[in-house]
């Protein structure tokens, strides 16, 4: 275990641990290798009150601010501030405060705005299925599974994303008014943004809410 760590810091099963060089763990943050080994990356830094659960992995440069991460792979330069639970994260993700990430795979560059949850089961608890194209249903055998989602996407704040929901890339996702299949460079069709007129309307429009969940 190297890094810069806090006396407050606790580290359950350290023999399960490996914190590399240049990490730092703020006071009161949980490490709890009980159930699998933790290892932290170079440069991680770990914001207090956070809590990672093994088997976790945690990649280069990743920042978690009161954070929680259960069973999970993240990759480098991740920004976490929500919860995170079985499930596999690409590179430079954000996840905001109180959003809720669960049995999914994310590629590289999404943000998931704050407050958004992603569910893993559907109203019926019955096998999750996942649309490949608008009429091609895939029964994934899963009773659990949440979103699989590309790059470069942006999802609202407060949005919620149903099990077995696919998104692209590339692609602005608000609440729950899309179909059950979200293909590459799409955006739902809330009222507001379905009047605008040009892409640099659009963009204001992303702007403020960018501006609004960083506050």
């Amino acid at each position: 275990i190297r890094g810069k760590i806090h006396s407050s810091c606790e580290i359950l099963h350290p023999e399960n641990v490996i914190i590399q060089a240049g990490s730092v763990l703020k006071p009161f943050t949980v490490i709890d290798a009980s159930r699998g080994p933790v290892w932290i990356e170079e440069q991680v830094q770990i914001e207090s009150f956070s809590t990672i659960t093994g088997p976790a992995l945690i990649g280069r440069g990743t920042l978690i601010s009161r954070g929680k991460i259960e069973n999970s792979w993240v990759g480098k330069h991740n920004r976490i501030e929500g919860i995170v639970n079985d499930s596999i994260l690409g590179n430079h993700n954000q996840i905001g405060f109180l959003a809720h990430i669960q049995k999914s795979w994310l590629g590289s560059w999404n943000r998931f705005g704050e407050q958004s949850h992603v569910f893993s089961q559907n109203a019926l608890l019955k096998p999750v299925s996942i649309l490949t194209s608008r009429t091609k249903k895939v029964d994934t055998l899963l009773n659990e599974l949440g979103t699989l989602t590309g790059d470069y996407n942006y999802i609202t704040p407060q949005s919620l994303i149903p099990a077995g929901f696919q998104i692209g890339t590339a692609s602005l996702y608000t609440s729950m008014e899309a179909d059950s299949f979200f293909p590459d460079f799409s955006m739902t069709a809330s009222a507001r943004l379905s009047k605008l007129r040009s892409w640099e309307e659009i963009e204001s429009v992303l702007q403020k809410q960018q501006h609004q969940s960083v506050r």
